[in-house]
């Protein structure tokens, strides 16, 4: 014989379900939309990246014929070697990003994490 649930029990299973729903399907969204962003960012800073680059070709091939080069060229090409090296760190952590950390501080952001029953 099946028990009849009463109606504050149906109510908190239903309302648990519907949290549930609600959770996955913010989450998957918030994934999809962080792998965009980090994708855009990577996008960025290689683009940064093969900027300085640049520069720091043009910067050599004018200078490769002149015999002395003046400090304020050396200077310049220090910082643009720094700025390499900086930008190709902040792709390495982009990369090594961690989505789901990402999505967890948008839901609660959110406040999707308050509604839990």
């Amino acid at each position: 014989k099946r028990i009849k649930q009463s109606p504050e029990e149906l109510y908190k299973i239903e309302s648990t379900d519907r949290y549930n729903k609600l959770h996955h399907a913010c989450s998957k969204n918030m994934h999809r939309e962080a792998k965009v962003v980090k994708s855009f960012e990577c996008q960025k800073i290689v683009r940064a990246i093969k900027a300085v680059n640049d520069s720091l070709d043009t910067q050599t091939k004018q200078h490769d014929g002149d015999s002395g080069e003046n400090k304020e060229e050396t200077k310049k090409t220090s910082k643009a070697l720094k700025r390499v090296q900086t930008l190709q760190q902040k792709l390495d952590q982009t990369k090594k990003m961690d989505l789901e950390v990402l999505v967890q501080v948008g839901l609660k952001r959110l406040g999707v994490l308050n509604l839990d029953p």
